[in-house]
C-alpha cells in the first residue's frame, strides 16, 4: 500500500511524523511540513507511546525511530505531565475532610489571616481557643497540603517549559 506521510520540516528539529494520508494529491498543510510517498507493509509509521507521542520520523525518505530525547521533549507529553501532577495532588487530598479541600483551594487564606492579625496587633495568646485552633489548622494545611501541591505544580510547569512546542 502506498501512502503519503507528512513530517516536520523545522530547522534544528527532528523530522517526526505528523500525519499520513492515502490521498496522494493531498499537499502538506503548511511550510513547516514535508511529505514523502512510501510503500508500506504495516502500520509501524503510526506508532505512538502511551502519551500519544509519535515514535517514528522520516530520514532519507524512510521511516526510522525517533531519538528518545526527542520523544521525551515532545509537546504531546504535556497532557501526561498534567495527569501525573493531578494524581499527586489527589494523593495529598485523598481522605481529607472537605474543609481541607476548601483550604487548599484558597491557599492564601492563612497568609491573609496572619497579616490581618498582625495589622490588628492581636497576639496568639489573646485569640480565642477557636481562633488559635483555626490558625493552627490553617498552618498545618499550608505545610502539609498546600506546600506539596505547589511543589508538584512547579515541577509540572518546569517539565512543560522544556517541551518542544513546534510541530
Amino acid at each position: 500500500m502506498q501512502i503519503r506521510i507528512f513530517y516536520r520540516n523545522r530547522s534544528g528539529k527532528d523530522t517526526k511524523i505528523i500525519a499520513w494520508s492515502g490521498d496522494m494529491n493531498q499537499a502538506p498543510a503548511n511550510e513547516f511540513q514535508l511529505a514523502v510517498d512510501l510503500d508500506v507493509e504495516d502500520l509501524e509509521f503510526q506508532e505512538t507511546n502511551s502519551s500519544g507521542v509519535p515514535t517514528k520520523k522520516i530520514i532519507d525518505d524512510e521511516v526510522a525511530d525517533r531519538d528518545q530525547a526527542d520523544i521525551d521533549t515532545d509537546i504531546n507529553n504535556k497532557q501526561h505531565l498534567y495527569a501525573i501532577c493531578e494524581d499527586e495532588i489527589e494523593g495529598y487530598l485523598l481522605g481529607k475532610e472537605k474543609a481541607t479541600w476548601l483550604a487548599a483551594a484558597t491557599k492564601n487564606l492563612h497568609e491573609y489571616l496572619i497579616a490581618l492579625q498582625s495589622a490588628a496587633g492581636v497576639a496568639d495568646g489573646s485569640m480565642s481557643v477557636a481562633g488559635q485552633t483555626a490558625k493552627g489548622t490553617l498552618a498545618w494545611i499550608q505545610a502539609n497540603v498546600n506546600t506539596p501541591i505547589e511543589a508538584s505544580m512547579a515541577s509540572r510547569d518546569a517539565a512543560i517549559a522544556l517541551l518542544d512546542t513546534e510541530d
